[in-house]
């Protein structure tokens, strides 16, 4: 019978390092910024069109 694959990343030495400080402070691209700014109009567009019936 076959063995289940665990699935996972582990991250040591400077990449562990570069991603919790990653964590503390993210960091962004200004195309990042407008999609995150579009994806939350979005959603509270859609909370006000279910909300308003």
């Amino acid at each position: 019978m076959a063995r289940k694959i665990e699935v996972g990343t582990v991250l040591s030495g400077q990449d562990a390092i570069d991603f919790i400080n990653y964590m503390k402070n993210p960091t962004y691209t200004e195309k990042a910024n407008e999609l995150m700014r579009q994806a939350i109009r979005e959603v509270e567009e859609e909370e006000a069109r279910l909300y308003v019936s």
